[in-house]
């Protein structure tokens, strides 16, 4: 299987013009993370940092090794966990640091009790982002769910049984990996403008170039 693995990764590096789309989205979450920093608790800022690096290194790692599936899943959770904590975030905003975070935490309290830890409702509390826009991360979450249930989603790709470079599935993979790195983006845009106060010409051109169109929006203001 190792061999498997490393031919897969092997490929994707050089075969696929889209590896470097893969390095340029995981700078975007280093670009990001060192301007999100608080001085007061924040739930988005701790799973910034403790969960959103992890699983973003995972959803590059599947899709590098030919785990496709595994990555469009990782990358489902990516979106909840952002959306989800952005929205609690901004719904407190006007409280003290320290009541916002208590109730950020009763929230997720209730949600667990309700078993429901996610609802699309939240995607219209989006603080923010324009109507366009949440219709935009409501047809990208429902693409993402097509690949965490069971569906006929899965017998269309027609992927290999086993670990195995196939271009189709990459570009998929690649471009969801985008468009929830432009999520990602945009969301720290919204909650540290500064980012784009000091984001230089180079972030701003690969955001263009990888049309990551709500970061570029942010960008232009």
């Amino acid at each position: 299987m190792l061999s498997e693995l490393r031919s897969v990764g092997f490929e994707t590096i050089t075969k696929s013009e889209r590896f470097d789309d893969l390095v340029e989205c995981y700078n975007y979450w280093i670009d990001t993370i060192l301007q999100l920093s608080d001085t007061a608790p924040s739930i988005l800022d701790i799973r910034w940092i403790m969960f959103l690096h992890k699983e973003f290194q995972q959803a590059i790692i599947s899709t590098m090794c030919g785990s496709y599936l595994d990555a469009m899943r990782t990358l489902r959770f990516m979106f909840e966990l952002l959306v989800q904590s952005y929205a609690l975030e901004t719904k407190f905003k006007d409280l003290q640091a320290g009541n916002r975070y208590n109730l950020v935490l009763e929230g997720l309290e209730q949600m667990r009790k309700q078993r429901r830890s996610f609802g699309s409702n939240l995607i219209e509390e989006m603080e923010g982002f324009s109507e366009m826009e949440k219709q935009k991360l409501r047809e990208l979450y429902d693409h993402l769910s097509e690949f965490t249930h069971p569906s006929i989603t899965h017998f269309e790709l027609e992927l290999p049984p086993t670990f195995a470079f196939d271009p189709l599935a990459l570009d998929l993979c690649v471009g969801s990996i985008v468009k929830v790195t432009d999520l990602m983006t945009a969301i720290a845009i919204e909650r540290s403008p500064q980012i784009s106060e000091k984001a230089g010409i180079y972030f701003k051109k690969t955001a263009e170039e990888l049309r990551m169109q709500m970061t570029v929006t942010r960008l232009r203001r």
